[in-house]
């Protein structure tokens, strides 16, 4: 018997990426914990969204159920289908106010994109989502709270300079705009306002 293909004693993934994050957390490395914590970010921000709205990720939707759908998820992570409410999410920790809040894409440049591209970077068209959700914790810890979240429509976002796109970096003033803000009161005034254009 080859034990080195008997995976009954072998190492979980699950339990290193967990004593790897315990790591980051505790040096408080924020850069690559966004990076882990990024994808993680958009089952919980739905699991907070769940308590209010029923909610799916754009990974678990199927053409069956949904119909058509944007095979590369390039404009939101999460869809409430009442509404077609369309929510993009993004982890955002560290301390540099200029740079905390960036919206750039690392999609290809070429193609459908390459209109998009400003200064090496891709930017969001400002029809790609309805609202921003940016888990942003004011102190690197393991436990969620909703005082992490801010919720910004896509209304605010939209860069005057460059019509058609959105910011590349949403300005720390208007970060503390809706910092201040209940972010599910936010979603339910962008869901609302959806309701009544449907009517």
């Amino acid at each position: 018997m080859n034990t080195r293909t008997n995976a009954t004693n072998s190492p979980s993934w699950n339990s290193a990426i967990i004593k790897a994050h315990e790591q980051l957390v505790e040096s408080k490395n924020t850069q690559v914990l966004g990076k882990i914590r990024q994808e993680a970010n958009e089952y919980m921000v739905q699991d907070w969204l769940r308590t209010r709205f029923k909610v799916y990720r754009h990974a678990e939707m199927t053409k069956e159920e949904f119909g058509p759908l944007d095979s590369n998820c390039t404009g939101w992570d999460i869809l409430e289908p009442e509404t077609g409410m369309r929510i993009q999410v993004k982890y955002r920790g560290g301390k540099s106010e200029s740079n905390r809040w960036h919206m750039e894409q690392t999609r290809r440049t070429s193609g459908k994109n390459e209109e998009k591209s400003h200064n090496g970077q891709v930017r969001y068209s400002d029809d790609e989502f309805d609202v921003m959700i940016f888990t942003s914790p004011s102190e690197i810890r393991n436990a969620f709270h909703e005082s992490d979240l801010i919720a910004i429509p896509v209304s605010e976002l939209k860069d005057l300079k460059k019509p058609g796109f959105l910011v590349g970096r949403v300005p720390p003033k208007l970060v503390k705009k809706w910092q201040n803000k209940n972010p599910m009161e936010v979603i339910k005034a962008v869901r609302g306002k959806l309701l009544s254009e449907d009517v």
